[in-house]
Parts: C-alpha cells; sequence; structure tokens
C-alpha cells in the first residue's frame, strides 16, 4: 500500500487506496480490511467515522482486461501490413464469455505504423476477428492489406473501440485504453528469417545431400506445410536440426553430381507450419526470390592410387 487520493472530485463518496503492482492481473480481487480510522468522515458533519472492517472483504472485480501483446504471424509486405496475415492480441485476464467478436472489425483499432504516428482503422486494413487458442486472446485476420505504405518494425497497435471486448465477471468490464502501455508494439513484423543456409554431406559420399537452414529464432519443428525448391534437385524432406526446437533444419535433397563445392540456390515458397517456438504465431518468412546456399560442406577424400605396385 502506497497511499491514498480521492475519487474522481474533492470531497465525493469515493477515494482510492493506492498498492504497489504486483504479478496480480486486472481479473484479481485481493482482500481488503480497514483496519484503523481516525481521520476520515462524512464531509456534511466531520463527525461520522468511515467504519473498520471487523474482517477482510473480498472486492469486486471492477477493473477491465487490457491489451498487452500483439504478435503478427507474417513480415511486413514492402511498408505495408500482409494481407492474409494474422495479429494475435493478447489481454491481461480472459475475455471470451461477454465480448462480442462478430462485431469486431478494423475500426476498432488504432495503430502506429512507425511507432509514433497515430492512423485510425488498421491503416486502410479490413479485418476481422475470433476467440484465439486461449481465453485472453483475440486473433485479427487480415482480409485485406493496410495502405498507408509507412510500416516499419516499430509499428504499433491500441484499441478504439471499448464496447465489444470484456471480462468474464458478470455482464462484462470493458476493455480499457492502453494508458501505461500507449500502443502495444507488434511482434513478428520483420518475420521469422533464415539467417544461413549451408551445404552438408550426411553421408560423407562427395556429394552434397542436404541444406542446413538456421533461423532467427527457435523453430515450432512443424514442417507438414512447408515447401522449399533446391535447384537441380529434389526435396524428399525436412528434419529437424541437432536438437528438437533448436534453430536449424535440414532441407533433404537427392544426391546428384552436386560435389561438395556446390552452392545451389535455395527458396522457400509457402508455408504455414513452421514458426517460432516462443509464440507458435511467427511463420518462417517465404522467400521473394530464390537465395544461393553457402558451401559449408568440407571435401571428402574419394580416391587414392600409388606410383609404385
Amino acid at each position: 500500500m502506497s497511499g491514498y487520493v480521492t475519487g474522481s472530485t474533492a470531497n465525493d463518496a469515493e477515494f482510492i487506496v493506492n498498492i504497489n503492482e504486483t504479478t496480480d492481473n486486472t481479473a484479481a480481487t485481493p482482500l481488503v480490511q480497514i483496519t484503523a480510522n481516525t481521520s476520515l468522515a462524512d464531509n456534511a458533519t466531520s463527525t461520522t467515522l468511515v467504519r473498520q472492517d471487523a474482517s477482510t472483504v473480498t472486492p469486486s472485480d471492477t477493473a477491465g482486461p487490457v491489451l498487452i501483446s500483439a504478435v503478427s504471424s507474417l513480415p511486413l509486405v514492402g511498408s505495408n501490413l500482409a494481407n492474409g496475415s494474422t495479429i494475435t492480441l493478447g489481454f491481461s485476464e480472459d475475455i471470451n464469455a461477454n465480448s462480442v467478436f462478430g462485431s469486431i472489425d478494423q475500426t476498432h483499432f488504432n495503430v502506429e505504423p512507425d511507432g509514433s504516428t497515430a492512423t485510425a482503422n488498421l491503416d486502410g486494413a479490413t479485418a476481422s476477428a475470433a476467440l484465439g487458442s486461449s481465453n485472453d486472446e483475440i486473433v485479427l485476420t487480415l482480409t485485406s492489406a493496410s495502405t498507408g505504405n509507412s510500416w516499419t518494425t516499430s509499428g504499433e497497435v491500441d484499441i478504439d473501440t471499448f464496447t465489444a471486448i470484456k471480462d468474464n465477471v458478470g455482464a462484462g468490464n470493458a476493455v480499457l485504453a492502453n494508458g501505461a502501455l500507449t500502443e502495444v508494439p507488434i511482434n513478428g513484423l520483420l518475420g521469422l528469417s533464415i539467417a544461413a543456409r549451408g551445404t552438408v554431406d550426411t553421408d560423407a559420399d562427395g556429394l552434397i545431400d542436404g541444406i542446413l537452414m538456421t533461423a532467427s529464432a527457435a523453430l515450432n519443428d512443424n514442417f507438414t506445410s512447408i515447401t522449399v525448391i533446391v535447384a537441380g534437385h529434389v526435396v524428399s524432406g525436412y528434419t529437424t536440426g541437432s536438437t528438437a526446437n533448436d534453430t536449424d533444419f535440414i532441407v533433404t535433397i537427392d544426391e546428384t553430381t552436386d560435389k561438395t563445392d556446390a552452392t545451389p540456390n535455395v527458396q522457400i515458397t509457402a508455408n504455414t507450419s513452421l514458426k517460432d517456438n516462443a509464440t507458435g504465431i511467427i511463420l518462417v518468412a517465404q522467400d521473394a526470390s530464390a537465395v544461393t546456399s553457402t558451401d559449408t560442406a568440407g571435401p571428402v577424400l574419394l580416391s587414392a592410387s600409388s606410383n609404385i605396385p
């Protein structure tokens, strides 16, 4: 407890007990008790003291939920949010019981594409909303790209219309404007990039048989819906790196005449499954064009001869 302040106006019927912030989110209702009072009294006569409590009292949950995180599934396309991307919004408490997801669209959100300049309505993008994978999330699916051409990886989002998103208490407390947080940074706008792609010769026969892909963050190792093309080779599958859910995966290719000095072009042409392991939201980015792999496969001894029988 750090002090007391009056309510919305001086000498009204309210006062606020200021407390320190802990891990209690906006759904918490910690016990409260007035244990002593010789000063706080009615304003009319100043003779009737506010009564002490005989025991602790559970307060009502009247604090609305707050937007605390935002993650984009796709990186920016040019300087805009991508059509088809999802932005997963995380709130301070569950919002599944009273929120009206079908009424939520782009008009309910302000954004700051460059992290500082406020723009209404998702900067020209259109979107629909649905409950996320947990009860404290909303997933915005963009049905068209933004149009302002000013997005950077510093882009942020905030709530604009507060009536459609509510917590689960009674009829629901409406979501609050982000006072302390102001706009919430959108993670994932850079995308999950491939930092390196090197050739491998797993069976040490002098011919490359894979491309070791190294991502910028640990992966969920879900290869069910990713397509990688390696020039001059047939891709036969994908495997994790040296350990599960690390930053690496291997694109397995057929052996041709490409020796260990070959550096074929590699391109991720489709992906809806391979994501970061931390959030499970940010997709490994597709390549706009093919990228030349790096020669990381060492030489192999293939023959030996003697000049004397």
